[in-house]
């Protein structure tokens, strides 16, 4: 999968962004999605690209939790992540172009 420069949902536009760091306060992190007025996901760029593809899909996941109001926890989040990335990786749908 190519990992966009932005991603829209809904009326929100996210810039995505390959980062050394995603978080100095929480340096563990290796995604964040900021749902401020100055929207972005944050993903740290040294991930092989299998694990790049699923932090973004997770953060993608929160983004659209965000506009949709469903309240999901960070397991369902989680759990949601691998089961949509299985299913995208089993079908040949993460291909490039």
């Amino acid at each position: 999968m190519k990992i966009p420069e932005t991603v829209v949902v809904g009326p929100f536009i996210y810039k995505v962004s390959l980062v050394d760091i995603v978080n100095r306060e929480k340096p563990d992190l290796i995604g964040e999605a900021v749902h401020c007025s100055d929207k972005e996901i944050r993903l740290q760029k040294d991930l092989d690209q299998d694990k790049l593809e699923s932090v973004f899909i997770h953060e993608l996941l929160h983004c659209m939790d965000v506009f949709m109001r469903l309240g999901l926890s960070e397991e369902q989040v989680e759990r949601l992540e691998g089961a949509v990335y299985m299913v995208l990786k089993q079908n040949n749908l993460l291909r490039e172009g």
